[in-house]
Order: C-alpha cells, then sequence, then structure tokens
C-alpha cells in the first residue's frame, strides 16, 4: 500500500478526473436535449402531431427493407480485419469484413428488447436481417427524416413481450407529419452545428477515458 498522503493524492486527481468525464457525458446529454427541443419547437410532437402538418403512411414515401442474414460467426470486435460496423436489431452489434450497404440512412432495429430504436449509419456498413434500412421515396431530408423516425418511439407497435418484434408491414402503414423541405434543412443546419459541438466534447471525453485508463494502470496496476 502506498503511503497514506500518497493515497489522498492519488483520490484527489481520480476525483478531479471523474468530475470532468462526468461534465463531458452532461454537455453531450444537454446537447442532445437541444436537439429534441428545437425539433419540437419547429415541427410539434410527431405522435401527436400538434403542429397539424399533413400526414402519410411511413411506406409510400419511403421504402423499408431488411437486412441481410447474417450469422453470429461472421460478427467481431474492432481488429485490423473486422472494422465494418454491423447494426442489427439493437444497434451495432459488433463489425464484419464486407459491407452490404454504402451511404446515409436511418436503421430502424426490428427485433429485440430494444426493437423501434432508430440509428443513422453512415459510410460503409452491413445491415442484418434483424435492422431495417430507411430509403426515401420522395425528396426529404435524410438527417430531418432520421429524427423524425426517433422521436416517433416506435416501440409502441412491437408484438411479443418475450422477444419484442416489429413487422416491416406495421412500419410501413405508421403515419408520419411531413414538414416542408425548406424547413427540414433549416432543422438540418441546425443539428450539423450542434453535431459539430458534440463531436469536439465526445473527442475530450475520449481522451479523458484513456487518462483515466492510464492513471489507473499505474497506481495499481
Amino acid at each position: 500500500l502506498p503511503a497514506l498522503n500518497e493515497q489522498a493524492q492519488i483520490a484527489t486527481v481520480l476525483d478531479k478526473l471523474s468530475g470532468l468525464i462526468s461534465l463531458r457525458k452532461q454537455q453531450l446529454a444537454k446537447l442532445d436535449e437541444l436537439v429534441k427541443a428545437r425539433f419540437m419547437e419547429m415541427f410539434g410532437d410527431p405522435i401527436r402531431n400538434d403542429k397539424c402538418l399533413s400526414t402519410k403512411e411511413l411506406g409510400s414515401i419511403c421504402l423499408l427493407k431488411a437486412g441481410i442474414t447474417t450469422s453470429t460467426e461472421e460478427i467481431r470486435g474492432y481488429d485490423e480485419e473486422y472494422q465494418i460496423p454491423c447494426y442489427g436489431g439493437n444497434g451495432i452489434r459488433g463489425y464484419v469484413k464486407t459491407s452490404t450497404q454504402r451511404g446515409i440512412y436511418p436503421i430502424i432495429g426490428r427485433q429485440g428488447a430494444l426493437c423501434g430504436n432508430v440509428q443513422l449509419a453512415q459510410g460503409y456498413f452491413h445491415a442484418t436481417e434483424h435492422a431495417v434500412l430507411v430509403t426515401p421515396l420522395i425528396e426529404l431530408n435524410i438527417f430531418w427524416l432520421f429524427y423524425l423516425l426517433k422521436f416517433m418511439d416506435l416501440y409502441r407497435y412491437h408484438t411479443g413481450a418475450a422477444q419484442p418484434g416489429l413487422a416491416v408491414k406495421t412500419l410501413n402503414t405508421v403515419n408520419v407529419p411531413i414538414a416542408s423541405l425548406d424547413r427540414q434543412n433549416e432543422f438540418a443546419i441546425l443539428v450539423e452545428k450542434i453535431d459539430r459541438q458534440k463531436l469536439t466534447i465526445q473527442q475530450s471525453l475520449d481522451k479523458l477515458e484513456v487518462l483515466r485508463k492510464s492513471l489507473m494502470q499505474e497506481y495499481f496496476g
């Protein structure tokens, strides 16, 4: 055991570091709240449609298509060979060797405890049979569409208790409000600015986490 005064110094350093990490996480959460608040201000609650926007069935404005069947053995942790993010029913499951898609897509999880969650995949990625790719059939801002689906609370439409799931045919019939393209783009510009702030904070958080891990190793082996 180190001397008592050294223990106190270690505790002080780790406490300060933990405080900074907690602060960065709070900042990220506040920015997420800001995005949601701005969406609600501009477009209203999409579930209640309290801004009385015109509505359409999701299947009439977007193509919903599940990914491909993927075995557990194909999915690994990230390394030099497995670098493509693999989306399943609950978000990113791990990494695979090859991609099935390229671009920017909202993805709806359709199987599992978190079915109805909405992710935004960008670049090269792989989608399993439990992930539903959303492709606009009309002119829509993809970032606005992502947040619209995210705030629609799609889990409400799940079936099953032990193994909750969402059917694509059910999602196709969900009525969603449609804002003007100008307003969609206006919201997306705001989100882009907030995302830049989030990136800066996340980079700081990542460095703090690495520093904490390094100090823990130095102090305790």
